[in-house]
């Protein structure tokens, strides 16, 4: 696990005894300029959407960087048959030991899987056992310096 020091944002240089390696699951959208352009997919139903024209709706620059971080927390880690470190390891949230902080390190460990994001700012979360349902807010900075902020 990576460790997060208080009072300290979580990047890409953040080193720990117990560091793992991230793998850097590469993306199947549309590369224009330094601008992704990828399928839109709709948060509330997880379904790709087609436009009035019957065309795929597509999403690019931070919303498209937001749905990618987005994405990988939905995943199950070891679930994609071509990068098995890509998603979120679900086995810290459904353990009947919960510990907040492995669960937190998993969620930045996940954030950073993406190499457009270099530095977590904060992560919050909220957990509901009973439905088994994780919330994530967060805040990074990209390799540009521009911080943007997303949920799921």
């Amino acid at each position: 696990m990576l460790e997060k020091r208080k009072g300290e944002p979580f990047n890409r240089n953040s080193t720990s005894k117990s560091a793992v390696k991230r793998a850097k699951p590469k993306s199947f959208g549309l590369i224009r300029g330094d601008k992704m352009k990828n399928l839109y997919i709709n948060p509330a139903t997880n379904d790709i959407e087609m436009d009035a024209q019957n065309s795929f709706k597509m999403i690019e620059g931070d919303d498209e960087l937001v749905q990618s971080v987005s994405v990988a927390f939905k995943t199950a880690k070891a679930s994609w048959f071509l990068n098995d470190q890509h998603g979120f390891n679900r086995a810290v949230v459904q353990s009947k030991v919960y510990n907040e902080t492995i669960v937190t390190d998993e969620l930045y460990e996940t954030a950073l899987q993406d190499d457009r994001v270099n530095q977590v700012n904060d992560i919050a979360f909220d957990y509901d056992k009973q439905n088994r349902k994780l919330s994530v807010n967060f805040s990074f900075t990209k390799q540009n310096g521009e911080t943007v902020e997303g949920g799921v």
